[in-house]
């Protein structure tokens, strides 16, 4: 009889690159990741960082519980969301505690609804 696989864990800071040096940066900091082409731009309150990196392959690095892709090219942490808001088109917009606003994808609106969800 198989034994049950044990929970996944994942990291609670990521090491990326910052010029010569790697800085670890804290999952919580993180409030949006922006995809274009094979780059990222990882928004936290106090920096962005650049990485050549897929969005698919950086989002495997993360709890997909605390992390939602809302948008083809956008991922965000779910307790960076303050406010959600419905548009036309099964869309909607998004708020984060920052003051930062993105729009969510029409095919993502499962996806946005888990937000509204209690954790």
């Amino acid at each position: 009889r198989p034994e049950p696989a044990a929970p996944r864990v994942y990291p609670e800071r990521l090491p990326r690159p910052l010029g010569q040096r790697r800085v670890l940066v804290p999952v919580e900091d993180i409030e949006l990741v922006v995809a274009q082409r094979n780059y990222l731009e990882v928004q936290t309150a106090e920096r962005s960082f650049v990485l050549r990196q897929p969005l698919a392959a950086f989002a495997a690095e993360l709890d997909p519980r605390r992390f939602v892709q809302v948008h083809r090219s956008l991922l965000v942490r779910a307790g960076a969301v303050r406010e959600i808001r419905p548009l036309e088109s099964a869309r909607f917009r998004l708020t984060l505690h920052s003051g930062k606003q993105v729009r969510s994808g029409r095919n993502y609106r499962e996806a946005v609804r888990t937000l509204l969800q209690p954790r």
